[in-house]
């Protein structure tokens, strides 16, 4: 924003926003106090914050992570995987779905490696949810419906 311009403080989060915006960019509100024109916005901070350092994680020894990903990984990663097919059935669990598809790996293997940034769980959760929310309606909506109607069918053309 340029000095000279007229700016709305949010009276809930105090953040700065811009004269034509009808809410918050930061919490949603639209209660604002206006400010002069010739306030100058600080630079804001960002919605997340930078990811921390990680610490070295100490891993299992591999003889521990073979019998389990044997013996106990594979029976959890079926039946993570059908929770997770169910989670991505419906539309509002979508993002949680594609999370855990992401997390197959881990819950196969108990690998303690940390996630490159950008790439960890939480982050996988965030970028599900933005991507979820700029997918077009058809993706939505129309998308689920047909893989439910195709399973019905499936279902019916077994039976007969």
């Amino acid at each position: 924003m340029v000095a000279g311009e007229y700016t709305k403080k949010c009276l809930y989060c105090g953040r700065i926003n811009a004269a034509s915006s009808l809410s918050c960019a930061g919490c949603g509100a639209s209660e604002f106090e206006f400010l002069p024109p010739s306030y100058i916005p600080q630079p804001q901070m960002a919605l997340f914050p930078p990811p921390k350092a990680q610490m070295p994680v100490v891993q299992l020894p591999v003889a521990v992570r073979v019998l389990y990903c044997f013996f106990i990984g594979i029976l959890i990663v079926l039946y993570w995987l059908v929770f997770a097919t169910i989670f991505l059935v419906t539309v509002v669990a979508q993002p949680l779905a594609m999370a855990m598809y992401r997390a197959v790996p881990v819950v196969a293997t108990l690998s303690r490696t940390p996630a490159p940034p950008g790439e960890s769980l939480a982050d996988g959760w965030r970028a599900s949810v933005e991507r979820y929310r700029a997918a077009p309606v058809w993706g939505k909506v129309l998308a689920p419906l047909i893989f439910v109607g195709s399973l019905v069918a499936l279902f019916y053309l077994a039976r007969s």
